[in-house]
């Protein structure tokens, strides 16, 4: 699959779990948490961390498991921003649920996060760019 038809294919998922979603304006989890929102609501975005309760307003999950509980998995995408060691047992975790869109941001992936990925029968697996960011426009300076 072309990186285009990944794209699409990831974008038109019903809801989003984004792993490394940052309470930290500054920071690209939360940013990638905040784009999902301004283009799917609130109610089709779940932020993963492990110690916030709520990222930007909207209830934060402790684990991939616990995000993958609450929505059906095979029409779910995952966007991913954790440093790569952290990735790569997402993705193990998002695969063995389920999970068949997954999106590793730039500096999220690394050899072992990509065999990871590589792993299981995906219909879209994105790494080694492009940004979800620049894909869906989104800017914070406004």
């Amino acid at each position: 699959m072309s990186k285009e038809a990944a794209v699409t294919a990831f974008l038109a998922c019903e809801r989003f779990i984004v792993v490394g979603a940052s309470a930290n304006r500054s920071k690209f989890g939360n940013k990638v948490l905040r784009a999902l929102i301004n283009k799917y609501g609130t109610e089709n975005v779940l932020p993963v961390n492990p110690k916030e309760e709520q990222v930007e307003g909207v209830r934060a999950f402790a684990s991939v498991g616990d995000a993958v509980a609450t929505c059906n998995p095979s029409t779910t995408g995952a966007c991913i921003i954790t440093p790569p060691k952290v990735s790569a047992e997402a993705i193990k975790a998002l695969g063995a649920a389920g999970v068949k869109h997954i999106w590793l941001q730039p500096g999220a992936e690394d050899a072992a996060a990509i065999a990871a990925g590589e792993q299981f029968e995906l219909d879209a697996f994105l790494h080694s760019g492009p940004c979800v960011l620049a894909t869906l426009g989104f800017s914070d300076h406004f």
